[in-house]
């Protein structure tokens, strides 16, 4: 077996190595250069041999520049390249040679291959590119070694703990309570008889610990719920918990805010944070409007001018392209999304158009338009999200946090993760009814958080 090892900065600039090592053309025409390669973009221990097969026929067949397959998951078949396509790329492309070819699709001649079933909405990635990845490849090899493509989709049906091998989404309440009335919040259709309460530093520790000990999977945290996070006692202890308590596997902290509170401490903070640090935490600031008279109808207080001073401080410690702006995609401030999408992009935050949670019926009807899918599938928060409210419980999902699975203060992560594998599998399976959850009434099952 001839193995070489190739090192470049650039995979453009490896691709045009590898085209250079290639045998001569089996044409011989200065016109038509018929050299390809396999290009394969990391290990791919389920590799559908016959499906590869059948895409390399193909790309031979209709003397194609470049084949991929659009629905079939990474790590089932490689990519085709031919010589022609990559010496065809200019050296000064930053992007992947796929981003290129999307962008130049009718420039060359390829092949686009599919093959049922369709499983791009499970997101399936067998080619180890990450933990997630391993973690689900190792499910399937515990098996059996050998897999084809039909197989998968079977499988995951019947053993779907090998699909939902951790959480990847930690929603955490770290305050439960909010000087505002926004009329687009179930705190206004519930009870809030559990205000003031609060995740210590010490609790959030000991769940992300948990969560790298038990789970490797990569995995993002979100400070939200149904309270304000600024409004918590220990606001910079948390940060601080959760910047140093976490690994890698830690992608992201998100904090969603209104934004409304005093940020001089939190500012003062951050302002002495490293870079490494700031780039792993992200801000989500709820902003529907810049119309200070519909700021205080939908929000129930009048704090606009407060929020936008608070915005403008903040990105005096804090680089622009970690605060975002949300913008609620409702009947009542639907007339501002243009205006208030230019504004922002202007400004130079990251823009946010959020679809409207009815919690499945507790709250009127505000959405401007119905973009559910047609064919109802599983429920992406019951595979991968962790909803954690305020008292340290955690509940079957965000629509309903009374409804719990247990406590956090009394029981492992890992204990209170495996009760809700009978909940997704019933989603799974189409059997919505029997979830525990109010799937029925919900249109949240396919938003995808992380």
């Amino acid at each position: 077996m001839n193995i070489q090892i190739l090192k470049y900065s650039s995979e453009i600039e490896f691709l045009k190595k590898v085209s250079e090592k290639l045998p001569k053309s089996r044409t011989g025409d200065p016109d038509w250069d018929d050299a390809s390669f396999f290009y394969f973009t990391g290990l791919f221990p389920c590799l559908d041999e016959s499906l590869s097969l059948e895409l390399y026929q193909r790309h031979d067949r209709y003397l194609s520049q470049y084949s991929y397959s659009e629905n079939l998951p990474p790590g089932i078949v490689p990519t085709i390249l031919s010589r022609e396509f990559t010496n065809a790329i200019p050296e000064s492309i930053q992007t992947s040679a796929q981003d290129y070819l999307l962008k130049n699709i009718n420039h060359y001649d390829v092949e686009i291959f599919y093959h049922s079933p369709d499983l791009r909405q499970y997101r399936l990635d067998f080619s180890l590119k990450n933990k997630r990845s391993l973690n689900l490849v190792r499910g399937f090899l515990k098996s059996k070694e050998e897999w084809s493509y039909s197989e998968i989709h079977p499988w995951i049906e019947k053993n779907p703990e090998v699909f939902r091998t951790g959480p990847s989404y930690l929603e955490l309440e770290v305050f439960r309570g909010c000087d505002l009335s926004c009329s687009f919040c179930p705190r206004q259709f519930n009870s809030n008889d559990q205000d003031g309460k609060f995740l210590s530093p010490e609790f959030l520790e000991s769940l992300l610990r948990q969560q790298e000990e038990s789970f490797s999977n990569e995995y993002t945290v979100c400070f939200g719920g149904l309270g304000e996070p600024l409004l918590h006692p220990n606001f910079k202890e948390l940060i601080l918990t959760a910047l140093k308590s976490s690994s890698h596997l830690m992608q992201e902290l998100m904090i969603e805010t209104a934004f409304y509170t005093d940020p001089n401490i939190i500012l003062d903070f951050l302002n002495i944070l490293d870079f490494a640090h700031k780039e792993k935490i992200t801000w989500i600031i709820n902003l529907t409007t810049r119309n200070p008279e519909k700021y205080a109808t939908l929000y129930g207080k009048n704090k606009l001018e407060k929020v936008l001073s608070n915005i403008k401080e903040l990105e005096k410690v804090f680089p622009k392209n970690r605060i975002y702006l949300q913008f609620l995609k409702i009947q009542e401030a639907e007339d501002e999304v243009e205006s208030w999408v230019d504004e922002t992009e202007k400004q130079g935050y990251g823009v946010i158009l959020q679809k409207y949670n009815r919690y499945a019926g507790l709250m009127p009807e505000k959405r401007v338009t119905d973009l559910t899918p047609i064919q109802r599938e599983f429920c992406w928060h019951l595979n991968r999200d962790l909803y954690v409210n305020s008292d340290g419980s955690v509940s079957i999902c965000k629509q309903v946090p009374e409804k719990t699975f247990g406590n956090l203060h009394k029981e492992s992560l890992i204990d209170i993760w495996r009760k809700g594998l009978p909940a997704f599998k019933d989603s799974l399976n189409s059997k919505h009814e029997t979830t525990g959850a109010p799937c029925i009434n919900c249109d949240e099952w396919y938003t995808f958080n992380a």
